[in-house]
């Protein structure tokens, strides 16, 4: 089935209505027996399904930011209009279209026919449909169920499918929006650290960082000088720190995700498969 022609005002419908049954085994895998119980489906088709769904998604919201910036109603979508913007969804969102609308299709089968009736969704009604799909995703136990089975690439697409949709549902709520504002503000004004943002908008310290960056939010010279009393705390750790290790390197999880990240930077890599999630 074309995306062009699949794209269809109710297909949210249908996308949602795939995590539920993905739901029993979601709960297996946060369940402390979980290397001992069955699952419905095999972990492979549950991760295959994982990311099907949650791209799926992605193209969906994708379309309707886009149509939204160019003023068309999300209930006239039509064939000729998902063609036309093919090209920006693509840059976008780096998925191909085609390829995410068959392998979907594929896993769940078509729409119900005739489709269900729809309205015009408003932001808020979106962002909150949205937020309630992505909170029965288990998708730091999904991340160690594809190490298990060596399949990490799967797990990587339902990690950036899942991180860009929790930014959509954060850019179209206006409550989100004023939550970020306050949390933003205080940072700059170094009330709050970047890990105490991350907990409050319930994202990484990686996320809550390019957030707070992207919405021009910063630290002055003057919140940034440390005084004397903290500058010799920060002095005397890293020098506890020297002595202990005697020369030989040691590696923490905060280590290895902050040179990951100072690597995407310099090398425009995407490094988020290899930073742990485990604070998100």
């Amino acid at each position: 089935m074309a995306a062009a022609a699949a794209i269809h005002p109710s297909l949210s419908f249908h996308v949602f209505s795939t995590v539920e049954p993905l739901r029993a085994d979601f709960v297996r895998l946060e369940s402390p027996a979980y290397p001992f119980v069955r699952f419905d489906e095999p972990p492979q088709q549950l991760l295959r399904k994982s990311a099907a769904s949650l791209e799926m998604l992605r193209l969906i919201f994708g379309v309707w930011e886009i149509a939204r910036a160019r003023g068309v109603s999300w209930l006239a979508l039509s064939p000729a209009f998902i063609e036309a913007i093919e090209p920006e969804l693509i840059e976008r969102l780096q998925l191909d279209p085609e390829q995410v609308a068959a392998e979907f299709f594929a896993c769940f089968g078509p729409p119900p026919s005739p489709p269900p009736q729809v309205v015009e969704p408003s932001p808020e009604a979106l962002s909150r449909a949205l937020r309630s799909a992505l909170e029965q995703i288990p998708i730091e136990q999904l991340e160690a169920l594809a190490a298990r089975y060596g399949l990490e690439p799967t797990a990587h697409r339902c990690r950036v499918a899942y991180d860009e949709l929790r930014a959509f549902a954060r850019r179209v709520d206006p409550g989100q929006q004023e939550q970020l504002r306050v949390a933003g503000e205080a940072f700059a004004r170094g009330a709050l650290s970047v890990e105490e943002v991350a907990t409050l908008l319930g994202v990484h310290p990686v996320d809550a960082a390019a957030l707070l960056e992207s919405h021009g939010y910063y630290r002055s010279l003057d919140v940034l000088t440390l005084s004397d009393d903290a500058r010799s705390e920060h002095l005397a750790r890293i020098r506890r720190d020297r002595l202990a290790r005697a020369g030989r390197p040691a590696a923490t999880v905060e280590s290895i995700g902050r040179d990951t990240v100072a690597s995407e930077r310099i090398e425009g890599i995407d490094a988020r498969r290899w930073i742990s999630r485990s604070g998100a």
